[in-house]
């Protein structure tokens, strides 16, 4: 075997071998969209309220948004080793620290496991323990999200490398891939070793544990595949060299017997040096920006309008930030982006709530909510992949710029599918158009769920849209900043965007979490001042149902969330007696009953979740829906300059 041979096949294995970790880490990188499937049970483990389960989120979003740039930065001078090595350590340490806080938090309510003492553990939470858990996990999630940021950069980085020649299949793919990892790690999740054994409901520290040994393994093999780089490049470069020089020795030969040279070839003349002197064009290496700006990597990118109205033609970012369009765009990803994030990250709670009031079986809640979630994150993950491939393929085959087939290739003879297929072609749509629909879709999903939103079949249809409009508009504003602004700059202006993003995930899961918050705290303070009128026997059936639904020894969350449950709707729904009626089929009357109910005259343990449903978080959709149409109105100046143009 020659050692060219040699090298092709090593060449060959190596790229195989980095297309695979391409493709784990890419699958894998998005681990925080996960969030909604074990939120619940960190707000219950550690007893927070639902705004401090949102911060952690926030830690999260921070953590991939800020490091993005820093990450691209060392992709480009060192390529994706560096940084795969770097996620493997931070997912490792975040959800290891995570899995250690949430297991330490249960074995001290595992201490009080009786029924006075689990309520008298729910009456003595120490708001500020709480705060201080709350803090700490958003700092362990804050290092998970800069793994996000590190895994898929290097994905990307390695992409776009090893498969120079596809440069646009090389990116889109990681990126597909990144917005399955949720759907790929919420099956996971199903599977028996990460359920509890009593409740049914998902073991958050061993699936967080899971996660954090998973994506530490998945990365450190990314960063031994990637580790052969700069030998792959060495050997393009030998083998790009080789053929030049056997197709110049071929031209030459041809020319000399039949004195013209052939076709795209030109003669050596003499005094010239030899075909082993030609240069070899310029390969990627390590140190190739990843989005270049250069006149070669230009020609292949979609020409800058030379008019294009509310854009301005200089380059510079202080000209880019004074455009009107960089405003408009920037509002509608601020809103489009908050409010589906919101949905992202805040639909555990949702389920709780909607499950708090339509479950007829205490027993079988911490199963349901479980499957639920993982139903509607996978929901969420795959609307969201689906759309973003049509709206890519919708965009470019709709274009407007690009050129009509002409009628005359259609005849009569042809047949009526020809003809259909035809009048197709001939529709044209700008992106901005298909912005506008993917921004309305959000829209009228978000006024759904502030209006008429009550079960858990139409919070499936909730995710499928915010699914939807979430992935239009994230693949086709890129593009539009693309076509508008030009690449030699793309990665600055879309970079600046995505903090718009960033700030919109925060503020809108905020809102959502102190709308809950208050919600759940004006019920408390209701139901605390209706104890007097339902005395003891109205606690004795909070407790009797915690104690009687089949747990031979609740947790703390099981114990609080039905009590509550059962004395919110006895409440609300039938202040007539029914509550004493209700004890009485139960039948419970125990001493460790009674002495809850003595301990709790005053006061009533219960969850931090909000358990009303929509109440929960109908005012929440209300502001995003208003903050959606203003941007929806803000992108109509652009549409109506733009619509035929791009």
């Amino acid at each position: 075997m020659s050692d060219v041979e040699a090298g092709r096949r090593r060449s060959r294995r190596q790229t195989i071998l980095a297309a695979s970790a391409i493709g784990a880490c890419s699958v894998t990188a998005g681990s925080i969209f996960c969030f909604p499937l074990f939120a619940p049970n960190l707000t219950r483990d550690l007893g927070l309220s639902l705004t401090q389960t949102n911060a952690i989120w926030a830690g999260a979003v921070l953590g991939e948004y800020i490091t993005a740039g820093p990450w691209g930065a060392l992709a480009d001078a060192r390529g994706p080793r560096p940084l795969c090595i770097s996620a493997a350590l931070l997912f490792g340490a975040g959800y290891a620290l995570m899995a250690g806080a949430d297991a330490e938090a249960l074995r001290a309510r595992m201490n009080a496991t009786e029924g006075a003492a689990i309520l008298q553990s729910a009456l003595a939470i120490d708001d500020t323990k709480a705060a201080q858990a709350a803090g700490l996990m958003m700092g362990y999630f804050l290092l998970v999200g800069a793994g996000v940021a590190a895994s898929f950069f290097a994905s990307l980085r390695a992409a776009t490398h090893y498969f120079p020649s596809h440069p646009s299949l090389a990116l889109s793919i990681p990126s597909t891939l990144f917005s399955l990892s949720s759907l790929f790690l919420t099956q996971l999740a199903d599977l028996p070793a990460f359920k509890d054994a009593s409740t049914g409901d998902l073991s958050a520290p061993s699936f967080l544990g899971f996660l954090g040994a998973l994506l530490a393994v998945v990365n450190v093999f990314g960063a031994f595949a990637f580790g052969g780089y700069h030998g792959v490049v060495s050997q393009q470069k030998e083998e790009e060299a080789r053929q030049a020089i056997e197709r110049a020795s071929a031209s030459q030969e041809s020319s000399h017997q039949t004195g013209h040279a052939l076709p795209g070839s030109e003669t050596v003349p003499a005094g010239i040096a030899p075909p082993t002197s030609l240069p070899v064009p310029e390969q990627p290496s390590e140190a190739t920006p990843l989005l270049r700006g250069d006149v070669e990597s230009d020609r292949n990118a979609p020409a800058m309008p030379a008019t294009l109205p509310l854009v301005s033609s200089s380059p510079s970012f202080r000209a880019y930030l004074r455009s009107p369009a960089f405003w408009s765009l920037t509002l509608l990803l601020f809103a489009a982006a908050g409010g589906a994030e919101m949905v992202m990250s805040s639909v555990g709670s949702m389920v709780v709530s909607l499950l708090a009031v339509h479950a007829t079986d205490a027993s079988q809640i911490g199963r349901e909510e479980l499957k639920v979630r993982t139903r509607l994150v996978g929901v969420l993950a795959t609307t969201n992949t689906i759309s973003r491939l049509l709206a890519g393929l919708a965009s470019d085959a709709l274009d407007p710029t690009r050129p009509f087939a002409s009628s005359s290739e259609v005849t009569r003879a042809q047949s009526p599918i020809r003809r259909a297929l035809h009048r197709l072609s001939q529709i044209r749509m700008s992106r901005v158009t298909i912005l506008m629909a993917g921004q309305s879709i959000l829209l009228l999903s978000f006024v759904y769920a502030a209006s008429a939103l009550d079960s858990i079949a139409g919070l499936s249809a909730l995710c499928s849209a915010v699914g939807a409009g979430y992935g239009m508009l994230f693949t086709l504003i890129p593009s539009v900043i693309l076509i508008a602004w030009g690449q030699q700059h793309f990665g600055r202006n879309w970079g600046s965007m995505t903090y718009a993003a960033a700030a919109g995930s925060l503020g809108f899961s905020i809102l959502f979490a102190q709308v809950s918050d208050s919600v759940a705290q004006r019920t408390q303070n209701q139901a605390n001042a209706a104890l007097h009128g339902f005395g003891a026997e109205a606690m004795k059936l909070g407790a009797a149902r915690a104690f009687t639904a089949g747990l031979a020894k609740p947790s703390f969350g099981d114990a609080c969330l039905m009590a509550h449950g059962v004395l919110v709707q006895a409440l609300f729904s039938s202040q007539d007696g029914s509550a004493g009626r209700t004890a009485g089929l139960l039948g419970t009357h125990t001493p460790a009953l009674d002495s809850v109910a003595g301990l709790t005259q005053d006061s009533l343990p219960a969850d931090k979740l909000c358990l009303v449903g929509r109440a929960c978080f109908g005012p929440s959709f209300a502001a995003t829906s208003a903050v959606s149409l203003v941007a929806l109105i803000g992108i109509l100046p652009l549409w109506y300059r733009w619509r035929s143009r791009l």
